[in-house]
Order: structure tokens, then sequence, then C-alpha cells
């Protein structure tokens, strides 16, 4: 059980009659990760709010059974990751096309977020509006990430995995500080909008195939967030984006500029703390 009120994952047994029984104690809500080793390898996260008690009964495998006070919150969110997991089986990242690749993850995601209004009112509102925002995000982190996907694991050059209208995905998107309690937004400022701007530089560049070292590609990343993004977001998505170049470069001391810069005009005292350690 990995839960994010502890330090680390904790492991717990079946008791005499055979059920397994978790009790969790305040803060609510949070997302729990609940999984086994045996007879398989088998996890899915289940989204607690208080005095919630969920049945699920499991043949650790596909099937999967929620009944119970909570059970809806967990049925939304097991079908989600579920689809992907059957739709990463079915994938021939070697040989399909980009478009093919983008409308499969276009269409998991309608299907997960069909299925969340569809039960809109067998959930919390707090759950539908947490949720709602993270599979808008996450749909859309998936759908810029169609050229990376299929580079790194299909072995394929960037310029021939572009998929038709890639470029005006990211129309419309806007900084919004009032969505950093959402792990979906974070998320997708943080690494996929900063990937996507930076296809985008080296595409109008015609660079698309070049390799950038750790250095160049950090620094190319903290000019695009630098200028695209604003408020709390941009000093989270720079953040992350020093602490990426830091931990890979051989030689760190060729951020200093970039971290005074980051330290003096953007950080919150938050971020500044965490990239400085």
């Amino acid at each position: 059980v990995v839960d994010p009120v502890k330090d680390q994952a904790f492991y717990v047994k079946p008791n005499e009659q055979g059920p397994l029984v978790i009790t969790f104690k305040s803060a609510f809500p949070r997302l729990v990760t609940i999984g086994v080793d045996q007879p398989h390898k088998w996890k899915f996260p289940i989204y607690l709010e208080n005095r919630d008690a969920i049945k699920i009964e499991t043949d650790y495998a596909a099937t999967n059974r929620f009944s119970g006070k909570g059970a809806m919150k967990a049925e939304v969110l097991f079908r989600d990751a579920r689809a992907y997991i059957d739709a990463d089986l079915k994938m021939d990242v070697e040989n399909m096309s980009a478009n093919d690749l983008l409308k499969q993850f276009t269409d998991v995601a309608d299907q997960s977020i069909a299925f969340l209004e569809a039960n809109k009112q067998k959930v919390s509102p707090v759950f539908y509006k947490e949720q709602s925002i993270k599979f808008k995000y996450g749909s859309l982190g998936r759908q810029l990430g169609v050229p990376i996907y299929l580079k790194n694991w299909g072995g394929r050059k960037l310029s021939t995995v572009i998929p038709d209208g890639y470029w005006d995905l990211a129309k419309g998107i806007k900084i919004d500080d009032q969505l950093l309690s959402n792990t979906g937004y974070t998320e997708f400022m943080s690494y996929s909008y900063i990937s996507f701007l930076r296809l985008k530089t080296l595409a109008d560049q015609g660079m698309l195939d070049s390799t950038l070292s750790i250095e160049q590609r950090t620094e190319l990343d903290y000019n695009l967030i630098e200028k695209n993004y604003t408020g709390k977001t941009r000093s989270l998505a720079l953040s992350k984006t020093l602490e990426s170049g830091l931990n890979r470069a051989k030689d760190v001391t060729v951020f200093k500029p970039l971290m005074d810069k980051y330290v003096n005009q953007y950080a919150t005292p938050e971020d500044a703390k965490q990239t400085l350690g």
C-alpha cells in the first residue's frame, strides 16, 4: 500500500477469515495505491474521503468489483487505468502511425471522461471536480507526448512522427495558478507542455532531429518557461527543469547563472527551498 501520509509503502496480510481489511485515518481526501505481487503483479489507485467504506473483490488480474460507499470513485479510476494498460499491450510502436497513436490516446481518454460524466451523481463533487481536471490534462499530455513516445519506444525520428494537426493541440492552454493543487495540472505544466514547446521551437529551426546536451536542453526549457509561463506555475516549472538539469549534468556549475536568476526573479520560497535542496 502506498499512502501519501506515510514516508514509505507498507505491507498488510489477510486476516484469519481471508478478507484483507485496511483502515485509513485522517487527512482526507487523498489518493492511495493498493497492489499485490502474487499471484500476479497488480495495482490501482483508490480515492478516499471521510467515511468511505469500499469493498474490493478481485481475481488479482483484470476483474475487480467495487461496492460500498465510495465504490464508484474506485470504478472510475480502475477503468481509466485498465484502459491505458490494455491500449499499451496492443500498441505496435515500431510501425503504427502517429495519427493512429494520437487517435488511440484520444479515444481512451474520451471513454474515461464520458464514464465520469455519466456517473457524476454517483461520486462526490470534490472527486468529480478534481478528476475532471486530471482527465483533461492527462489526455492533453498524452496527445502532446505522441512524438516523444514513438521516438523513445519505437526508435523513430521525431520528424517522421508528428501527427496531423499536432501543433494546434496546445491552442487555448492557459496558465492557472488556481489549479496548482491538482497533480494533473502540475505534471502537465512541469513536463508535457514544456516538452511540446521545445519540440515546436526545434521544428521551427529545422532541428527537430538534432540531439541537445543536458545543458542545452535545460537552458532552452528555462527560456521557454520564462517566456510562456507566469506566476507560481512558472516558479514550479522552472524548479522542475532546473532539478532535472542538476541531476543529469556532468558539471552543475554551468547552471549557476540560471539558478541565481531563478531564485532572484521567479521562485516562490517553497520552490526555491526544494530546488536548492
